[in-house]
């Protein structure tokens, strides 16, 4: 039987690689014991993505730095993106911020995995941090994450270039 080819030294760089990312994240999850306050915190701005746009106040600019200067910052358009997401319209939703989908799918899994846990059978494993290749998934996705909220930080910075 043939013994398979050793990985690459760039496929042993990254593992290497995910490996040490894995174990910050798990510090970083036993030194946060408030993380559940926080998801609780964006499932309720998960819930009122639902019925913002239909307020009087959606139409309100409730960021300082778009008041001030008139250009938005790299946060501007996650509301909008949530509120594109809640009503399922993906592509409205990469407009408006190109991170926000991303953020609200972490959110939607971080809001509901609490009471899919109470819910459902204790046989059940709802988490995507168990396992290596899972923990990898979950390293890769928040990776995604940085990477598509880096873009739309030079998106918003290009607007502050005068044309």
């Amino acid at each position: 039987m043939n013994a398979p080819p050793p990985p690459s030294p760039l496929t042993a760089h990254l593992e290497r690689l995910t490996d040490r990312l894995v174990a910050l994240f798990d510090r970083l999850e036993g030194a946060l014991p408030w993380a559940r306050i926080f998801w609780l915190a964006l499932g309720a701005l998960l819930t009122a993505s639902f019925v913002y746009e239909d307020t009087p106040v959606a139409d309100s600019v409730w960021c300082l730095t778009r008041r001030i200067t008139g250009n938005p910052c790299p946060g501007c358009g996650l509301t909008r993106s949530f509120c594109a997401m809640a009503r399922a319209d993906i592509g409205v939703a990469f407009q408006a911020h190109l991170a926000g989908p991303m953020l609200y799918l972490a959110t939607l899994y971080g809001f509901a995995l609490p009471i899919l846990r109470r819910v459902l059978p204790s046989q059940t494993n709802w988490s995507l941090t168990t396992g290596r290749s899972s923990r990898r998934f979950v390293t890769g996705y928040w990776a995604m994450v940085v990477c598509l909220y880096v873009a739309q930080t030079g998106r918003a910075l290009m607007e502050w270039i005068p044309a």
